[in-house]
């Protein structure tokens, strides 16, 4: 358990690991995925402390934009790689093949850099308008890469694989019992937070996004990849900090 453990953090954050680790231990498993959950609510717990302390010295644009950036950087902005991707592919109007081809390129298109855009500047305004309240703001850090990370393990449930070969492949977890724990550790989360009422809406918009997203990978490239998942993971940060700047 110690092993998946640190396999999750060295997959899922920039923390170091040493050498000697990938020596023993050179590729993640299954059980790996069993802490995405809990690795999304150490980012969220660390960037919301810090978001605390100085949330009273910074303006709330520079503040947000510096939260945001935080959040990208330290999964190695592997996520909104994964978002760019999915869009130059999925928005290309071409069959199933062809769009994992376009993920796999490296370059940024037309597409891929809008939606970059739209999601960041949606993050960002909405942690402005969350700023007046130093708790609320700091909820939403709180909450955003923990939705995210458990949008991961949901997201294997829900999805096959959809490429042949990969290194998601390894890891890849269909299990409903990861995928229960998930939403159980989601959903008490968000009951600290919130009354019993904003607390399930909160969980049903959420679920339900899970798998209409889901529903739209299965059906453009008949499942998912690294890439959806981690686009599905961006989005999920968007969805709750979106949420929470309406309430």
């Amino acid at each position: 358990m110690v092993v998946s453990f640190i396999h999750a953090i060295a997959f899922l954050t920039v923390f170091p690991v040493p050498d000697r680790f990938y020596e023993k231990h050179p590729l993640p498993n299954i059980q790996t995925t069993l802490f995405f959950p809990f690795i999304g609510l150490l980012i969220g717990a660390i960037f919301s402390l810090c978001a605390f302390a100085i949330h009273a010295h910074v303006p709330p644009y520079p503040l947000s934009i510096l939260a945001i950036f935080a959040l990208a950087a330290v999964s190695g902005f592997l996520h909104l790689d994964g978002l760019a991707d999915s869009a130059d592919g999925f928005f290309s109007s071409r069959p199933k093949d062809r769009i994992l081809e376009i993920m796999k390129d490296s370059r940024i298109g037309s597409m891929g850099a809008v939606i970059l855009f739209f999601t960041l500047m949606m993050k960002v305004s909405a942690l402005a308008v969350l700023y007046p309240s130093r708790t609320d703001f700091c909820i939403a850090l709180f909450l955003m890469p923990f939705a995210g990370r458990c949008f991961l393990v949901i997201g294997m449930y829900l999805q096959p694989y959809a490429r042949e070969e990969g290194l998601g492949k390894c890891m890849w977890n269909d299990k409903p019992l990861v995928s229960f724990i998930a939403i159980v550790l989601f959903s008490v989360v968000i009951l600290f937070f919130f009354k019993i009422k904003m607390a399930f809406l909160i969980l049903m918009i959420f679920l339900f996004f899970c798998y209409a997203y889901s529903k739209y990978c299965k059906k453009k490239i008949g499942g998912a990849t690294g890439d959806t998942l981690g686009a599905g993971c961006e989005l999920s940060e968007t969805l709750i900090v979106f949420i929470l700047c309406l309430v």
